[in-house]
C-alpha cells in the first residue's frame, strides 16, 4: 500500500480528499456545496436546454402550418382561375348559341357568314382567355407550392439555431464544470524498469 489507504490506481488527487493517516477524510461541507453548485447548475441547463428543444419543434410546428397556409391559398387562387375559365367557356356558348339562332332565325345557316365568322371570333378570343386563366393557375399552384417549401426550410433552420443553442448550453456546462471544479494534482510518475 506504500503507506496510502486509497486506490493505488488513482493518478490524480483531488484537493476535497486529504489522506489523514491510513484512512481518507472528505471536507464533507464543501463537497455538499460543491454537489449542489454543480446539480443547480445542471438543472439550469437542464431547463435551458429543454427550452430551447421546446422552442425547435415550436419553430418548425409553426413553419409547417404557414406552409400548409400558403399552400391552400395557392390552390384556392388557382380553383378561382379555373371557375373564371368555365365562366368564359359558358359565356362563349351563349355567345356561339345566341350567333347560331341569329343565323337560323333569318333563314340562313346558324354556323356560316357572320354568324360563322362571329362564332370563330368569340372561340378565338375565349381560348386566348382560357389559356392564360389555365397559366395563371398553375403558376399560382406551383407557387404556393415553392413559398412553402421555403417557410418549411426556415423553419429547419430556426430549429437548427434552438438547436446550436441547446448544444451551447451544454458546453458552457460542461466548460463552467471543468473550471470551476477542484483543482487536480498528478500524482509523482514511478520510473518504469524494464529488464
Amino acid at each position: 500500500m506504500n503507506g496510502r489507504s486509497y486506490n493505488e490506481w488513482d493518478m490524480y488527487n483531488i484537493e476535497a480528499f486529504k489522506p489523514v493517516g491510513k484512512r481518507m477524510s472528505l471536507h464533507i461541507a464543501e463537497a455538499v456545496l460543491i454537489g449542489i453548485g454543480v446539480a443547480l447548475a445542471a438543472a439550469s441547463t437542464g431547463v435551458a436546454v429543454a427550452s430551447s428543444m421546446s422552442a425547435a419543434k415550436q419553430q418548425k410546428r409553426q413553419a409547417r402550418v404557414q406552409a400548409l397556409q400558403v399552400d391552400v391559398q395557392g390552390e384556392r387562387q388557382a380553383l378561382q382561375y379555373e371557375q373564371e375559365a368555365n365562366l368564359k367557356l359558358r359565356q362563349l356558348q351563349q355567345i356561339n348559341g345566341a350567333a347560331a339562332a341569329r343565323g337560323f332565325a333569318g333563314g340562313v345557316s346558324g354556323f356560316q357568314g357572320s354568324a360563322g365568322l362571329t362564332q370563330s371570333i368569340s372561340e378565338k378570343m375565349a381560348g386566348q382567355d382560357i389559356a392564360s386563366l389555365q397559366a395563371a393557375a398553375t403558376t399560382s399552384r406551383s407557387f404556393g407550392e415553392i413559398q412553402g417549401a421555403m417557410l418549411i426550410d426556415a423553419g429547419n433552420l430556426a430549429a437548427m439555431g434552438h438547436y446550436a443553442d441547446a448544444a451551447s448550453s451544454m458546453m458552457a456546462f460542461g466548460s463552467n464544470l471543468a473550471t470551476s471544479a477542484p483543482v487536480l494534482k498528478s500524482s509523482p510518475k514511478t520510473p518504469v524498469v524494464t529488464k
